[in-house]
């Protein structure tokens, strides 16, 4: 017999009604017919969706009846070694069976080409199901406001999303948790409020980002004249720190059309393709400017044959026991060396150090090149096991992959630290976890171009633009490189300087030493800068940069270097640090240094834990004369805890704005010199 009406009794049904007052879904266009008859959709569509992946951890299951689990913080694989036994209760066994079904029901469903056809191939996020049904739901007069994660704007995979959101959003205000608005996520997430419309139009959106607070948005929309777009952070003298600037000004307010998206297109992904391009995170009009100056740049990575990898897989390779997890000196010569995210930091892979034991993120200690020796290895938090297979990758040359210098990044990107592209260069018979992500290209001599092009504030707030939390080979791959052969020598010269601090990197010194080098000097004359007229090609212990005055100022003179290579002005370079870099400029005011190049003393510098002096220390002798000295006992520092430091009076700071003008200076002489 036919059924009476839809809900008719039968099995299909009764599932459907079953599930449907266990998980208490709906169908809006049933519940509220009268309204898709009558005006075709919701009017208004407002919320802040769940940000959750549905993901399956069984560790969530197995601890509700085994405590112990949670409390001794076992690891993912100690877990899974225990299941067998676990799984032995038939309560948990019932339970474990369940929640996989229902994990691995909820994931077809949401990843399902006929309900969500513009998220496939992403990854499926509550967040962005409900932006897709909200577009479907709204009618052609209404709006959306939507507060929501930034995956929707720089997934690789979201290209058609994004096309079709393009076409009805209105305004996009992204935000910095760093005030701590949501308690319950941490303060370096990014979201956004969003504003979207039910019509479709050709793109024409506003869009103002690095927000702190929704009070700063009224102001973005209110005209000024003669007044200077305010920084990230001020200085307040009467708590005497630096505070978030919460003021807004009118040139924040970023107009995206055609023209600026096919501008970010063309510079974040060599491609045409801009009414799918992932949309850059912009401070202000004038970062426009610099960024259409660098999307002149005609030479990428992709131009070049390289080879880039993630390395080992931390959870798989661990399970199949190519590596184990195990800290300590690794042996290098039998490739026991394997890199993690905190070994790394802008120009170097001496960053950091992992503590006997190591099972949080704070289980490390910052290395001092001046107290390492030439054969220097720091800890490593795995040993490798199949090393046979580490030899049996080729990358792009006939030996190993393995037995070469690369680039190693750390893969996640800190958009509110105080830089957040970080890596330098590895040695042979080295490897790393895929918290790193490494490339190798064709000659050395392009590793150390890339090396400084990586380690400058140019490529830096290439990647901050970008808005992604994830550094991927896509990403790499439209990096600048091959820069005009007039600025090499010095760019090499101090790359080699930076990067060669051990007898590992000897080989890469002796191969792209040039005796040109020795004509090399600094843009200022200081006694904590070694003259460029001892330099060899024999490598010794004594040439790389050790004391933090001079890697900075090396650090310096390649921003110098790059930006002029790369057609950018003085002006801009002061602009993107003053603007885009808040926390390194905070820093950079507090680090004050010795006669001998040490940094003696630094506040609230979270990536120097343990270097200088307590600030009661500070207090005595900060204003100790020429000729006098301070003796400091080591106690925060599980590698150096006792040793004995040496302080040279008189201390100062630094002012990285006056130190750009003094080198830009220089450089500029120099290169108008040779040309004329």
């Amino acid at each position: 017999t036919q059924p009476k009406d839809l809900f008719d009794n039968n099995d299909r049904i009764q599932i459907v009604s079953n599930l449907s007052d266990l998980y208490k879904f709906f169908h809006p266009q049933l519940e509220f017919i009268e309204v898709f008859w009558e005006r075709g959709g919701f009017d208004l569509i407002v919320g802040n969706p769940p940000w959750i992946k549905v993901t399956f951890e069984e560790a969530d299951i197995i601890v509700e009846k085994y405590p112990e689990i949670a409390i001794r913080n076992l690891t993912a694989p100690q877990i899974k070694s225990l299941n067998g036994e676990l799984l032995k209760n038939t309560v948990i066994r019932n339970v474990f069976i369940e929640e996989v079904l229902d994990n691995e029901s909820s994931s077809i469903f949401l990843n399902s080409a006929q309900c969500y056809p513009l998220l496939l191939g992403q990854q499926t996020n509550l967040y962005k199901c409900i932006l897709s049904n909200g577009l479907k739901l709204v009618n052609r007069n209404g709006y959306i406001g939507l507060l929501h994660p930034e995956g929707v704007y720089d997934d690789p995979n979201g290209g058609e999303f994004r096309r079709v959101l393009f076409r009805q959003l209105l305004f996009h205000f992204q935000f910095r948790n760093s005030l701590m608005l949501f308690s319950e996520i941490r303060d370096q997430k990014i979201y956004s409020i969003n504003v979207y419309k039910g019509a479709t139009s050709d793109p024409d959106f506003i869009s103002i980002n690095n927000l702190l607070h929704p009070s700063t948005i009224e102001q973005c929309f209110i005209p000024t004249s003669n007044i200077q777009c305010p920084k990230l952070k001020v200085y307040d003298k009467s708590k005497k720190k630096y505070v978030w600037d919460l003021r807004g000004h009118y040139s924040r307010k970023i107009k995206f059309r055609q023209e600026e998206l096919l501008l970010t297109a063309n510079l974040f992904e060599n491609s045409d393709d801009w009414s799918a391009t992932k949309l850059p995170t912009v401070h202000s009009e004038s970062i426009i400017d610099a960024i259409r100056k660098l999307s002149l740049v005609t030479n990428r990575v992709r131009d070049f044959k390289s080879f880039i990898t993630e390395g080992w897989h931390e959870t798989n390779d661990v399970n199949n026991n190519s590596i184990i997890r195990q800290t300590g000196f690794p042996d290098y010569d039998n490739y026991q060396m394997v890199y993690s995210g905190p070994h790394l930091f802008t120009g170097t892979t001496f960053y950091k150090t992992p503590k006997k034991i190591c099972s949080e993120k704070g289980h490390y200690d910052v290395i001092d090149l001046t107290e390492i020796n030439e054969s220097f290895i720091p800890r490593s938090n795995y040993n490798v096991k199949d090393i046979k297979y580490l030899r049996e990758i080729k990358g792009i040359k006939s030996t190993p992959w393995v037995n070469e210098f690369r680039l190693a990044f750390r893969k996640m990107l800190n958009h509110t630290a105080d830089r957040t592209l970080n890596g330098g260069i590895i040695p042979p018979k080295t490897s790393h976890i895929n918290g790193v992500i490494s490339i190798q290209l064709e000659t050395n001599s392009l590793l150390l171009e890339l090396y400084a092009l990586t380690s400058s504030i140019w490529l830096d707030f290439y990647v901050k633009s970008t808005g992604s939390s994830n550094l991927t080979d896509n990403k790499i791959s439209y990096f600048p490189l091959g820069l005009n052969p007039q600025y090499l020598p010095y760019i090499k010269s101090r790359s080699m300087l930076l990067s060669c601090i051990t007898n590992h990197y000897r080989e890469l010194w002796e191969s792209q030493y040039c005796p040109e080098f020795n004509n090399d000097t600094w843009s200022i004359n200081d006694e904590r800068l070694p003259s460029f007229s001892h330099l060899t090609m024999n490598w010794t212990h004594s040439f790389p940069l050790k004391n933090d005055f001079s890697r900075r100022w090396a650090l310096i003179e390649i921003d110098i270097l790059i930006g002029m290579a790369l057609s950018m002005s003085l002006s801009d370079l002061i602009m993107i640090y003053s603007i885009q870099f808040p926390k390194w400029n905070e820093y950079e005011m507090e680090n004050y240094y010795d006669r001998k190049g040490r940094i003696v003393f630094t506040t609230n510098n979270q990536g120097l834990v343990g270097i200088g002096v307590d600030s009661s220390v500070w207090e005595d002798i900060q204003n100790l004369k020429l000729g006098e000295t301070y003796t400091h006992t080591i106690t925060k520092s599980e590698l150096y805890n006792g040793r004995q430091i040496t302080y040279y009076a008189p201390f100062d700071r630094c002012d990285r704005i006056e130190d750009y003008k003094v080198a830009w200076k220089h450089f500029e002489q120099l290169f108008n010199k040779d040309l004329g």
